[in-house]
């Protein structure tokens, strides 16, 4: 899901979006470095995408052995590996087009480009989001 940070117009953002490479952060960082200081006018905007960590999914479901379930489960481990990967190996994700012709960099919580973000590898909720820079329409 994400928050209400995130754009809505021409419509929301896939709630399935394609991960097409990554890049290492700091060059991602090196070449939007110039954007973040310029708000209004940033090549780049930013809000935040997160999964529902697994066990308030299953919490939440009063059957929590039913299909759906799980899967949503499953796909919010899969987020959360993926982030902590990210993290790790200092990545940035690119982001397809998405239907209305937005790309973006999924970037991990606490990367700053410099080597100097947070590498925690435990199962905390900062692993089951991360900020999404896309090019505004």
């Amino acid at each position: 899901y994400t928050y209400r940070d995130a754009p809505t117009r021409p419509k929301p953002l896939s709630r399935a979006p394609r991960i097409w490479n990554v890049c290492p952060s700091r060059l991602f960082f090196a070449a939007t470095a110039h954007s973040s200081s310029h708000s209004s006018s940033s090549l780049l905007q930013t809000c935040r995408m997160a999964v529902k960590c697994p066990s308030a999914i299953l919490r939440s479901n009063s059957n929590s052995d039913d299909d759906k379930s799980r899967r949503d489960a499953t796909n919010s481990r899969s987020f959360s590996s993926f982030v902590r990967y990210l993290k790790r190996s200092r990545l940035v994700a690119v982001v397809a087009c998405d239907s209305v012709g937005r790309i973006g960099f999924l970037v991990p919580p606490g990367d700053d480009g410099g080597g100097n973000g947070t590498t925690r590898d435990d199962d905390d909720e900062n692993n089951y989001a991360a900020y999404f820079h896309y090019a505004p329409l």
